[in-house]
């Protein structure tokens, strides 16, 4: 069984307060296990105040020059970011400009995410990944990034705004993001940081709704990509609520499967409006529930795509769907309408070119 070995640790893991036997027993085990060490560094670490809610000290007031962009206005800002409307001032083409907060430019390893996500957001080429145009500092010192302008809303600000999506539409947004996400797994990208608010609900020219991922700042880059040291022992990366077992373990040894765990605990919360484990109480707390406990049951869903997130919720990585490309066509045979089954064989499609085979 996935992790058994481990499993009568959890407790002792989390806790703050052992003496006697217990301690003993916790620190025998740990000293014969390197994954529970780096679970119990990164349970252990502080939080990192981001101050998403305080002023950074830098604003690009309305008719600021970035490079050849004109800053139309701030629309988005984020715990390590400020995004700002701009123009191209000599083509009018819109954009969104992704500023690094000048006060963490000295933390650890900050800039170095911030380019990373650049990085890849311009390697990725797909419609259903927000796509990276370039990439520069400003004169005081901040790194920012240009991107394409999205106009709609991501799925967290849906959530709150309208409470739970119906089952047909959510299977029809997860569909949109296996199709991004098949091409980030192709290239050893690993998103690692699924959730509602980082997928974008925008429209194509036709009106239909068109999916994005964003924020590949903590994503798994492939190995030709990976900085030394950059995922440390003791950085617990991603959303807790949407992290898989593995990844509450070691953020540096999880796969393709990680995102498989993050998206079923993404689709729980679209269709029933709560995550699948109860946030009460502590972080260490909550890990504790994902490690040993099953999600609440899916009453909200129909059967099938109930199912579907169930399967992509087992705790043993092998007992998941063991890639996208599974899951889309299990999330297909449930929609049993023919724009499942085309985005299912654009799936496939993607996957046998980026492994070689493009027939």
């Amino acid at each position: 069984m996935y992790m058994s070995r481990c499993h009568a640790f959890y407790p002792l893991l989390v806790r703050s307060d052992l003496a006697g036997a217990d301690a003993a027993t916790l620190t025998d085990h740990l000293a014969d296990c390197e994954a529970c060490r780096e679970a119990a560094a990164l349970l252990r670490a502080p939080a990192v105040d981001t101050g998403a809610d305080e002023e950074d000290g830098l604003t690009l007031a309305p008719g600021t020059r970035v490079d050849n962009l004109r800053i139309d206005a701030a629309i988005g800002r984020g715990g390590s970011s400020i995004v700002y409307r701009a123009r191209h001032v000599t083509t009018g083409q819109t954009v969104a400009v992704k500023v690094m907060h000048r006060r963490i430019l000295g933390a650890h390893d900050a800039v170095e995410r911030f380019v990373r996500d650049a990085r890849l957001g311009a390697r990725l080429r797909s419609e259903h990944v927000c796509r990276v145009l370039t990439f520069g500092q400003l004169p005081t010192g901040e790194p920012f990034m240009v991107m394409e302008h999205l106009e709609g809303e991501d799925l967290q600000t849906r959530l709150e705004r309208g409470g739970p999506i119906a089952g047909a539409s959510v299977i029809e947004h997860a569909l949109q993001v296996c199709t991004g996400l098949i091409e980030a797994h192709g290239r050893g990208i690993v998103h690692r940081d699924l959730k509602p608010a980082n997928l974008f609900c925008t429209a194509r020219p036709d009106g239909s709704p068109l999916v994005k991922i964003l924020d590949f700042g903590i994503a798994k880059p492939p190995p030709e990509m990976t900085p030394a040291g950059l995922t440390a022992t003791g950085v617990r990366l991603g959303s807790l609520p949407y992290m898989s077992p593995e990844q509450l373990r070691s953020s540096r040894s999880v796969d393709a499967r990680t995102d498989v765990w993050s998206l079923g605990a993404t689709l729980y919360h679209l269709v029933s409006g709560r995550l699948p484990f109860s946030t009460e109480g502590s972080p260490v707390e909550l890990a504790l529930r994902i490690w040993t406990e099953p999600p609440a049951p899916l009453v909200e869903a129909p059967a099938g795509l109930a199912q579907v997130i169930t399967t992509c919720l087992a705790r043993a990585p092998d007992a998941r769907y063991q890639d996208v490309v599974e899951l889309a066509r299990a999330l297909a045979s449930i929609a049993d309408d023919a724009i499942g089954r085309a985005q299912v064989e654009r799936i496939e499609r993607i996957a046998r070119t980026l492994a070689g085979d493009g027939t």
